[in-house]
């Protein structure tokens, strides 16, 4: 009997376990991919939504991080929660932003679909995905690390390379808009799609 339960209590153990580290992974698995919002008639996860938020803020800082010090920004502090201007943060900046992106890129997406938009996404993730690897070889970091640190803590590879196939798609089709076409009546047509795409917040 002595024995048995030498057996028996190691199972358990491990049982308990494979249960904890199951329900963990549960658990992240419902965080990242719960409903955050609706925009028309998509369901927007919380790390899809985040995808969207840190991309924008990676553009942001790219392109106006030299004027940083004119707009009396602290460059040793997080930018989010510094005042934008007027009493906004760049956090509410950026949400802004996040959601106007959301709402393009799907009404984007779903007028290319209906139109019978063809475009190759799987080659342009691949491609996106060469230049991803060799810079995480130059860095000496991983995959998993450096989509963490580009689209936020809930981004893994399964989720964020759907969504940037459909940004690739939708930046092709948007070009394809743009061929012969005056921009400005393109981006007036963009703008009033978007109208149509309500934003309800869960």
């Amino acid at each position: 009997m002595k024995n048995k339960w030498f057996i028996v209590i190691p199972s358990i153990i491990a049982i308990f376990i494979i249960v904890g580290v199951s329900s963990f992974y549960l658990g992240r698995f419902y965080r990242d991919t719960r409903p955050v919002m609706k925009v028309g008639e998509h369901d927007i996860a919380s790390a899809e939504y985040d995808f969207f938020y840190y991309s924008y803020r990676m553009y942001y800082l790219s392109a106006y991080s030299s004027f940083f010090e004119y707009m009396g920004v602290d460059v040793n502090l997080p930018i989010d929660d510094q005042i934008y201007e007027d009493g906004k943060t760049f956090r509410q900046k950026f949400t802004e932003e996040t959601v106007n992106q959301i709402k393009e890129t799907y009404a984007l997406y779903d007028e290319g679909i209906k139109n019978g938009f063809e475009f190759d996404t799987g080659k342009a993730l691949d491609s996106y995905m060469s230049d991803v690897n060799a810079t995480c070889d130059a860095a000496n970091m991983t995959v998993d690390e450096y989509f963490k640190q580009a689209y936020g803590e809930k981004a893994r590879p399964s989720l964020i390379k759907k969504y940037l196939k459909m940004g690739f798609y939708k930046a092709a089709y948007y070009d394809s808009l743009c061929e012969g076409s005056d921009v400005y009546e393109v981006n007036v047509r963009v703008n009033e799609l978007k109208k149509s795409y309500q934003v309800t917040y869960y």
